[in-house]
């Protein structure tokens, strides 16, 4: 194998082989496969954004319905629980009037 070498090094000026260029999956498949996860983490920063404007709007609900438990003479503690029970239970009988809605036939005109 040394006498191989040498000779290699004698007539290319190279000690070892040169490698064939491989064409490794990292080359093609992982760079796709990146791009690919870049894409739907951009998309899961959307949906986020609208997740976190409708948490907004629940907690401005929250808040509002809490007030007015405040001026109607709630105590602090007490005003935040019904107005979260209110909220859950305005957002259940919406469900169940979407969930109606959609599994009902209707007239279109």
């Amino acid at each position: 194998m040394d006498r191989a070498r040498e000779r290699r090094l004698k007539a290319t000026g190279k000690w070892f082989k040169t490698v064939k260029k491989k064409s490794l999956w990292l080359n093609h498949i992982f760079p796709v496969l990146l791009v690919l996860g870049f894409i739907f983490y951009i998309i899961n920063l959307q949906e986020e954004k609208m997740t976190n404007l409708l948490a907004d709007e629940i907690k401005q609900l929250i808040k509002e319905r809490y007030y007015e438990y405040l001026e109607e003479g709630y105590e602090s503690f007490e005003a935040m629980e019904l107005a979260k029970r209110d909220v859950h239970e305005t957002k259940e009988s919406e469900i169940d009037n979407y969930n109606e809605m959609y599994n009902s036939s209707f007239e279109v005109d």
